[in-house]
Formats: C-alpha cells, sequence, structure tokens
C-alpha cells in the first residue's frame, strides 16, 4: 500500500491502496476531497514558520486566529465589557463635568489642582515603569541636547502649559454655563480640526465639513440669545464669561492637538507628555489659586465630589496607560494579511469597529447634553427653544462631521490600493458609493483601518 503526503501548500488528500490477492489485483484509489480554508491569521503564522510542512496538513481547532492570550469567539459578556472600558473615558468626563457643575462654591483651581493630580501620578508611574522595568529608552528623544533634542522639550513644555490653561479654562465655562451647553460647546474643537486637517491633507477646503462648521456655530449664536435677552446684569455677565472661556478652550484644544501631533511625529512618549502637563498644572493651581485651604470651607458633600473625580480620573487615565501599555507590548491585531509575493506577513493593521469605540463615546457625550435637557425639564425649569435648537445643531453637526471624515478615510484608502483578490480579505468590508449618514451612525460593520 502506497500513501501520498500531503503538500505544505496542498488543501486536497489522496491516496493509491493497491491490494493483492492470488487471482487478480485490485487497484483502489481513494480521494479525500476535504478543503482546509485558511484564514489569513494562519497563513501569516504558516508563513512566518517558514512554511514548514504539518502533521496533518488540516487546521487546528483549536488553533487561536487573534493570536495568543485572546479568544477567537468571544462571548456576549465579554463583548459587553470591552465596550464599557472603551466607554469608560467618556463616562467619566461626563461624571466628572456633572460634579464640577453642582461644586459652584468651591474654587475651580483646586478642582483642576485634583483633576492635574490623577493626570501626574500615573503618568510619572508609567515613565518609571518604562524606564526600570521594561529598560526602555524613553527619555532618548528628549535626553540627546547635541542633536538639538533640547527643542522637543521646550514644545513639550509650551504643550503643557496650553492644555493647563485650557483645563482651567473648560472648568470655569462648566461653572459659569449650564452644563448642557458647556459639553455642547466642547464639540467646536473637533469641526475645526477636522475641516483643518482636510485643508491641510488635501489641499482643497470640504464643503460638507464647512456647512457643518458654520451649522454648529450657528447653534453656539442660538445658545447665547436668552443671555442676550435677559434683563439681569449679572446673569448676563456670567454667561459671557462661560461662552468666552468656551472660545478660549477650543481655541487652546486646536493648538494643543497639532502640537501633540509634532510630538508623536518625534517618537515622544504619550507618558512624558501627560507627566510634564500634570506637574505644571498642578504647580499653576497652587500659585494661582493659593492659599488652598482644602480641608476648611470644603463640606464633606463636596470632599465626597472630590474623591469621586479623584477615583474617575485616576481610572480613565489608568484605562487610558493600559491600553498604551498593551498596545506596545502586544502589537494588538485582529486582521493580518501575508504578501503572497514576498512569503512575510504584511504590515500589521488594526481593525478599527467605530460602533464600539467612535460612535458609541460620542453618543455618551451627546447622552450628557441631552441629560442636562432632562434635569431641566425634570426640575420644572423649561428650556428654551434657543438651548435645546443650539445643542441639537451642535451635536448633529459633530455627528455628522465625523461620520464623513471616517467615510472619507475609506473612499481614499480604496482609491490608493488595489482590490484584494482573495475574498476573505478585510479589504472586502469597504463601503464604497455616495456618503449617506444614517446607515453610518447604525451600521455595526468596522469602517477604516490604522497601521
Amino acid at each position: 500500500m502506497t500513501t501520498k503526503e500531503p503538500e505544505d501548500d496542498g488543501v486536497s488528500f489522496s491516496s493509491d491502496i493497491t491490494i493483492e490477492a492470488e487471482d487478480e489485483t485490485v487497484s483502489v484509489e481513494v480521494t479525500d476531497t476535504r478543503r482546509a480554508h485558511w484564514s489569513p491569521d494562519v497563513v501569516d503564522r504558516r508563513n512566518s514558520r517558514g512554511r514548514s510542512s504539518t502533521n496533518n496538513g488540516l487546521q487546528n481547532s483549536s488553533d487561536n486566529p487573534l493570536g495568543e492570550g485572546a479568544s477567537p469567539e468571544e462571548s456576549l459578556p465579554v463583548k459587553l465589557l470591552k465596550i464599557l472600558l472603551e466607554l469608560l473615558p467618556s463616562l467619566s468626563l461626563t461624571c466628572v463635568a456633572q460634579f464640577i457643575y453642582l461644586m459652584v462654591g468651591i474654587s475651580f483651581y483646586l478642582i483642576g489642582l485634583v483633576i492635574f493630580q490623577a493626570v501626574f501620578w500615573p503618568s510619572l508611574g508609567y515613565v518609571l515603569y518604562s524606564l526600570f522595568i521594561e529598560k526602555s529608552r524613553i527619555l532618548e528623544p528628549i535626553s540627546n541636547f547635541k542633536n538639538g533634542h533640547w527643542v522637543n522639550i521646550f514644545i513639550v513644555q509650551v504643550h503643557a502649559i496650553i492644555m493647563t490653561a485650557n483645563v482651567l479654562l473648560m472648568l470655569l465655562s462648566i461653572q459659569c454655563l449650564d452644563i448642557t451647553v458647556a459639553l455642547a460647546l466642547t464639540f467646536l474643537p473637533c469641526l475645526v480640526i477636522f475641516l483643518m486637517e482636510h485643508i491641510l491633507v488635501h489641499k482643497s477646503c470640504s464643503w460638507e465639513l464647512l456647512v457643518a462648521l458654520i451649522l454648529a456655530y450657528t447653534g453656539v449664536v442660538l445658545i447665547t440669545i436668552p443671555a442676550v435677552l435677559t434683563p439681569h446684569p449679572l446673569i448676563e455677565r456670567r454667561y459671557y464669561n462661560g461662552i468666552a472661556a468656551s472660545f478660549g478652550s477650543s481655541f487652546l484644544t486646536i493648538q494643543a492637538s497639532f502640537i501633540l501631533k509634532y510630538l508623536k511625529k518625534r517618537n515622544i512618549d504619550e507618558s512624558l507628555i501627560a507627566t510634564s502637563t500634570g506637574l505644571l498644572g498642578t504647580i499653576i493651581c497652587v500659585i494661582i489659586g493659593a492659599p488652598l485651604r482644602v480641608l476648611g470651607p470644603v463640606s464633606p458633600i463636596n470632599a465626597g465630589y472630590i474623591s469621586a473625580i479623584v477615583v474617575l480620573v485616576t481610572l480613565a487615565v489608568f484605562l487610558v496607560v493600559t491600553k498604551i501599555v498593551q498596545g506596545k507590548s502586544q502589537r494588538i491585531s485582529i486582521s493580518l494579511n501575508p504578501d503572497e509575493r514576498n512569503e512575510r506577513p504584511r504590515e500589521r493593521e488594526v481593525v478599527i469597529n467605530y460602533t464600539s469605540i467612535n460612535r458609541l463615546r460620542t453618543c455618551v457625550f451627546a447622552f450628557a447634553c441631552f441629560w442636562g435637557l432632562f434635569r431641566q425639564f425634570y426640575k420644572h425649569t423649561v428650556p428654551t427653544v434657543f438651548s435645546v435648537t443650539g445643542v441639537t445643531l451642535i451635536i448633529g453637526s459633530f455627528l455628522f462631521a465625523m461620520a464623513y471624515r471616517e467615510w472619507l478615510i475609506v473612499i481614499n484608502r480604496d482609491n490608493q490600493e488595489p482590490p484584494e483578490s482573495n475574498e476573505n480579505s478585510p479589504k472586502s468590508i469597504h463601503r464604497k458609493g455616495p456618503f449617506q449618514f444614517f446607515p453610518w451612525l447604525f451600521s455595526r460593520q468596522p469602517i477604516f483601518y490604522i497601521h
């Protein structure tokens, strides 16, 4: 009996069985037509082993297509837990904003001190962990003075100053305005950044993003109408101070975003940037807000609010630091596309599913804004039609701008890269055609990739 061994790249198996009897010879050919449909992940692992032969030639059911430590099929509780972890920073910021709005009698310098401390200590811990445990050269981009890296230190400090002023202005805006208005105004910098990035990358202005920005600022004008119509000068002044602080925070957010992008290109670690911001913010809050009588005028209820802020912000920063460490150590990959020509895997691509990240985070902020409106209804203080219309315009414009921006990323990527011949390739889930907002909002498919 002779048997053909399966080839490494083959997907069918055949055996020639010869049975000899006394009177005649019977030749029987048995062909197993089973085919193994390899996923891109398995192909990548086979190529990385130098295309070595396997014992049985079939994919083992215990193979993990997501890599070590991940489950190929996650249960519903695990998926819900991951979505909750992704939403945790947004939920934390929303809760912090609610607490700040309730603590009107407390100096926002004291609140800023608590927030900056919650940012400083986890970031410093990550820096020390990288230096002494991982033996990482995390300080190299700012420690080599001969190569002119001292400029990076200066830029990091400029970013820290801008972010400190940004946080203080945002706290002032939340204390002066209604929580609904204050949170809605935080969407404006993102719209400006989307439009400026489009102009810088494509060398042209997108009328869709421009219209979204105009509608958002129209909402701001509608929000300011009640302050203009009020006869009380103190309320009018407080309203204008809050709006001015919000616009100042928006302007600083735009500047900080471009500086942060510059620092990342210079391989400056985010933990160093956060540590510098937390330290400088703490010093500024202590100097400007001195003397800070922490145990003096603070009531037990407000002390509980402060403790909640510390816990929530620290938890949010810890989650961000954990994701950074996880991304650097494991190089998370959800899909791998092997390069058949070079017989080696291509650059890893992470499939970003906005259903559990961007879209849900945005919905959390939108929920926070509309929750403020509901709270006013619940307290029998019906908000004006200007506030409702203005907040709706701002949030709707932001949702539209973010959806259009992500759709444009997909279209540009499809135009630059040739279509994949493999039907199982993740490229096949790209959505082409004209932009449609509601399919984006309610879809549950990944929309774009990040290298």
